[in-house]
C-alpha cells in the first residue's frame, strides 16, 4: 500500500508546482479591492470580482511605488507572484505593481445615494429630532449574536439598571439586512420607545454597505422616535450616520449617550435642594434688613408728637412682614419637602428599600412576568443591600387582586 502523504509534505508539494509554474510567477489580474487593511509595512487586502476572492499582500519595497491612496472598492490592475503559505495550506498574490483602474461600483453606488438625498435636505440639522434627556425606554435595532448588543446592554445596565431595553434581533449584513433593519425600525416605532440606536460593530465596506440602503434613510428619516446611528467605528460612515438624528462612532457610544447616571441625577437632586434652601435664608436676611432700615428712618424723621401712632404703625409693619416671611418659609419648606417625597416615592431605590426586589434574567433583562421565566433558568435579584442569583425550580401562573 503507497504511503500517505503528511500535511506538510502535501504543501511542499503544492508550493514546487506553483514556484514552477510559468504562469504563477508572473500574473496579471483585475480586481475590486476590498477589506484592506495595514500590519506594520505590510498591506493585506482581497481582490474580487463577482464571484471570486483571493488575497493579495503588498510589502513596504512596493508601497513606496503607489501613489493613490489603498481603500475599499477600488478597482486596481495588479502585477505579482502567487505563493503559498505552507503553514496554512493557503495561497496569495504578492504584489510586484498596481494601478489603479477605477471606482468600485459599490463605493459608486453609495456616493451617488448621497449626494442625491444631501441635496433632497435630508441631512439638514433642521429635520434632526432631539434625544431625551433621560431616557427610560430604549429600543436596538442589531444583531442579537453580536458583541455590540453584548456592549451596549453592559454600559447601560452599569450606568442605569432602570432603563428598559428592548431588542429588535436583526440581519446586519448582505442583500436582506436592509429590510430586516426596516422592518425592527418600524415595529420599535410603534412602541413609543425614548429612542432607538440602530447599528452594528465595524467590518468592511461591504459588511457595512447595508446601511447605506435608500430605503433604510426614508425608514429612518420618517420614524417618529429619535434615531442614534451606531454604525462600524469612528472612521467607518455610512448613509444611516448622516441620516440618523445623532450619529455615534460606536455601539459603545451610542449606549454611553442614552444611559444617564443615576447616581449623578440624584447628586443633582441634593444640589438643587441645598439651591433652594439657600436662596430662602438669602430672602429672609433681605427682608430682615428691609426692615431694620425701615424702623431706623422712621425714627429718625418722626414729630415729637406722632412717635407713639408712627411706633404702632411700625410695630404692625414689624408683626406683617415677619409673618409674611414666616409664611412664605413656611410654603416654600412645605413645597421643597413634598417635591422630595414626591421624588423619593418614585424612585426605583426607595421601592427596594420596602421590601421590593428588581430581577433579570441572565441578559440583564428586566423579568415582569412569570411568562419572562423558564423552570432550570438561573435569574438575578438586586435587594436594598446586594443582590443574589436563584435557579427557578417551579413556576406558578396566578394573577393577584387588591382586597377590598
Amino acid at each position: 500500500m503507497k504511503k500517505p502523504f503528511s500535511v506538510s509534505e502535501l504543501n511542499n508539494y503544492i508550493q514546487a508546482l506553483m514556484q514552477n509554474d510559468f504562469v504563477l510567477k508572473n500574473v496579471y489580474v483585475k480586481g475590486e479591492l476590498s477589506s484592506c487593511k495595514q500590519s506594520g509595512n505590510v498591506f493585506y487586502c482581497d481582490l474580487k470580482d463577482d464571484n471570486s476572492i483571493i488575497k493579495i499582500n503588498i510589502f513596504d519595497s512596493v508601497l513606496k511605488n503607489i501613489t493613490f491612496e489603498i481603500k475599499d472598492g477600488l478597482f486596481v490592475d495588479v502585477r505579482g507572484s502567487v505563493q503559498v503559505y505552507k503553514k496554512r495550506g493557503s495561497y496569495s498574490i504578492i504584489v510586484n505593481t498596481m494601478e489603479k483602474s477605477g471606482i468600485g461600483k459599490i463605493y459608486e453606488e453609495y456616493e451617488a445615494l448621497k449626494k442625491a438625498l444631501e441635496e433632497s435636505g435630508m441631512f439638514d440639522y433642521i429635520y434632526k429630532k432631539k434625544i431625551p434627556l433621560y431616557p427610560m425606554k430604549v429600543g436596538i435595532v442589531t444583531s442579537k449574536d453580536g458583541a455590540a448588543i453584548e456592549d451596549m446592554r453592559n454600559v447601560i445596565s452599569r450606568n442605569n439598571p432602570y432603563i428598559e431595553i428592548t431588542l429588535y434581533p436583526s440581519l446586519v449584513q448582505g442583500d436582506k439586512a436592509p429590510q430586516s433593519i426596516i422592518k425592527g425600525i418600524n415595529k420599535l416605532d410603534e412602541l413609543n420607545l425614548d429612542v432607538i440606536i440602530v447599528g452594528r460593530g465595524g467590518g468592511s465596506f461591504e459588511d457595512l454597505n447595508c446601511f447605506n440602503d435608500k430605503e433604510l434613510a426614508y425608514t429612518i428619516f420618517n420614524a417618529n422616535t429619535p434615531i442614534i446611528s451606531a454604525v462600524g467605528h469612528q472612521i467607518d460612515y455610512t448613509i444611516t450616520d448622516f441620516v440618523a438624528d445623532i450619529r455615534a462612532q460606536t455601539p459603545t457610544e451610542a449606549a454611553s449617550l442614552v444611559a444617564w447616571n443615576v447616581d449623578d441625577y440624584f447628586l443633582k437632586l441634593n444640589e438643587k435642594r441645598e439651591e433652594y434652601k439657600q436662596l430662602l435664608e438669602t430672602k429672609i436676611n433681605e427682608k430682615t434688613i428691609e426692615l431694620e432700615e425701615t424702623l431706623l428712618l422712621l425714627y429718625d424723621s418722626s414729630p415729637m408728637n406722632k412717635i407713639e401712632e408712627y411706633k404702632n404703625k411700625i410695630e404692625q409693619i414689624r408683626i406683617n412682614l415677619k409673618n409674611e416671611i414666616k409664611n412664605k418659609f413656611i410654603n416654600i419648606k412645605l413645597d421643597i419637602n413634598h417635591t422630595i417625597d414626591l421624588l423619593e416615592a418614585l424612585s426605583p431605590l426607595q421601592k427596594l428599600k420596602s421590601g421590593y426586589a428588581y430581577v433579570e434574567n441572565k441578559y440583564s433583562k428586566k423579568i415582569s412576568s412569570i411568562k419572562d421565566i423558564k423552570e432550570g433558568e438561573v435569574i438575578k435579584a438586586y435587594i436594598k443591600d446586594g443582590s443574589f442569583e436563584s435557579k427557578i425550580i417551579q413556576k406558578e401562573e396566578k394573577t393577584w387582586q387588591n382586597k377590598k
